[in-house]
């Protein structure tokens, strides 16, 4: 059966690529500026290692992982063969280690024995000690950072319309709350909800994390009425920082966890959860969207959910959404994130942006208006890159 026909409405979806080419604010320190470089999943310890240049010090890099959890870093030291490694640090060894592979790799092990075995426990450890330390350091480069280039977009948006970010960092929510967007208070309402029911939110413009997030917290307390249940790390309208979020408001406890989905071929979002709930507002809003801007977001094999999303729109009658995509790999013919997009959106037209700020110059006053404007525009900026 057919959806009803698309409207006038704008879907923002937001990759890693898009906290990637971020333009940070505020920079409180030389310090913090040196750490907010955000990891790619293709290369991400390398770049989460990277230390950028200070008043002190120049471009280095710090294996943080094994400063801090000497037994994960050790199991990928040994598992990807980092001979380098072994006896002392060599960061270009930990060039092309997938986040997503290193997940997949500990979930397997951790499903290949028997629970309670030392092979199992030891698989557990790891994924929960990585997970543990992934959430603590990226809050740390991006909690309380706004990006100044899509505060610009944001300003473009209708009310109505949509931003989805698979992201688990905080910059979009903090830039969304520093713009006063009313996709802030509809994000707001989404969150904290007594029972989030989809029909309330399928004719508003919110934001939709579909990965979880790093200031969504679960009380660790089975005394607690909230214990294990998602809430967000927000108080009188206002995010909470990184060290004032983890405190439950109910029962005290100061030991929350973060609620994020990790990067593996094994993700599996359970039916009645908030996040099962929150993709079924993704798709019943699909319908809706005359333009979908995908921002840095390259469709990881791994990410099944996410192609199945968006091969909805063949589902919905009438004229296929136009598709915006702002990467530089997808100015690449031959790329494998372009063949992944005409793979996918084999029948839509497809626009090409660089990087996150040629589409803030370029593209920001076309999304309401015609293909043959938008053409135009886009060729001038295709040209101009080349």
């Amino acid at each position: 059966m057919k959806d009803k026909p698309l409207d006038n409405r704008t879907l923002l979806v937001l990759g890693a690529g898009a906290s990637i080419g971020a333009a940070k604010y505020p920079i409180e320190s030389s310090l913090r500026e040196a750490m907010a470089k955000m990891p790619s999943g293709d290369n991400f310890f390398h770049d989460l290692f990277f230390q950028g240049k200070t008043d002190t010090h120049g471009k280095r890099y710090l294996n943080v992982l094994g400063l801090t959890n000497e037994g994960v870093n050790n199991l990928i030291v040994r598992a990807w063969a980092l001979k380098n490694n072994l006896e002392h640090f060599d960061p270009d060894e930990w060039r092309q280690i997938n986040i997503e592979e290193v997940f997949t790799f500990l979930d397997i092990g951790e499903r290949m024995y028997p629970k309670g075995t030392r092979y199992q426990r030891g698989f557990r450890a790891c994924r929960s000690e990585l997970k543990a330390f992934i959430t603590s350091f990226l809050s740390v480069k991006s909690e309380g950072f706004h990006c100044e280039h899509l505060m610009d977009i944001l300003f473009a948006l209708q009310p109505t319309d949509t931003i989805i970010s698979f992201n688990w960092d905080t910059i979009a929510d903090f830039t969304l709350q520093q713009a006063g967007s009313p996709h802030f208070a509809g994000y707001l309402d989404l969150m904290t909800a007594a029972r989030l029911r989809v029909s309330d939110f399928v004719h508003r413009g919110v934001l939709i994390k579909l990965h979880g997030s790093l200031n969504w917290m679960v009380c660790p307390n089975p005394q607690c009425p909230r214990y294990g249940k998602v809430r967000l790390a927000v108080e009188n309208g206002k995010l909470l920082r990184f060290f004032g979020m983890h405190r439950c408001p109910t029962c005290g406890n100061e030991r929350g966890e973060p609620f994020i989905v990790p990067p593996t071929s094994q993700k599996f979002i359970r039916r009645g959860t908030i996040l099962y709930r929150l993709w079924l507002l993704a798709r019943e809003q699909l319908p809706y969207f005359r333009n979908i801007v995908f921002i840095g977001y390259s469709f990881p094999t791994t990410d099944f959910y996410s192609e199945w999303l968006f091969r909805q729109i063949y589902f919905v009658e009438g004229k296929r959404p136009v598709i915006i995509i702002v990467n530089p790999e997808i100015m690449k013919a031959r790329s494998a994130l372009t063949e992944r997009y005409n793979r996918i959106f084999r029948d839509c037209t497809i626009h090409r942006f660089p990087t996150l700020e040629r589409f803030r110059s370029k593209g920001l006053g076309l999304l309401r208006t015609g293909d043959r404007e938008l053409t135009t525009a886009c060729s001038v900026a295709k040209a101009e890159e080349s």
